[in-house]
């Protein structure tokens, strides 16, 4: 009755993976989601808010940087810039009609 073989799971040890060792998790793609993400974010917000065409830049620059490196989250990258790019268009035309006064920021 005592000659069990069964071990006992001894708390700090890793019970998963060959000969009880750690496996790091496999990492898909690559880590551009939050690049392409805030292309995405600057491109949309650049329609309401963009002094000095920053946002409309930042929106360029970061979609651009996505859609490069960027694997599995092209198409956040590529809205980005488009919006970046429209919304520096629509601003410089209400620049030019307002004789540049704006009406956005």
């Amino acid at each position: 009755m005592d000659n069990y073989n069964v071990q006992q799971p001894q708390y700090g040890q890793p019970q998963y993976g060959q000969q009880g060792g750690y496996r790091r998790p496999q990492q898909q793609g690559n880590d551009y989601y939050t690049i392409c993400l805030l292309a995405l974010i600057f491109g949309c917000v650049a329609f309401i808010f963009d002094p000095f065409y920053l946002t409309s830049l930042a929106a360029i620059v970061l979609g651009i940087i996505g859609h490069i490196n960027s694997k599995t989250h092209k198409g956040m990258a590529i809205a980005g810039w488009i919006c970046g790019l429209c919304s520096i268009g629509v601003q410089v035309i209400i620049d030019i009609l307002t004789l540049g006064m704006g009406i956005f920021c």
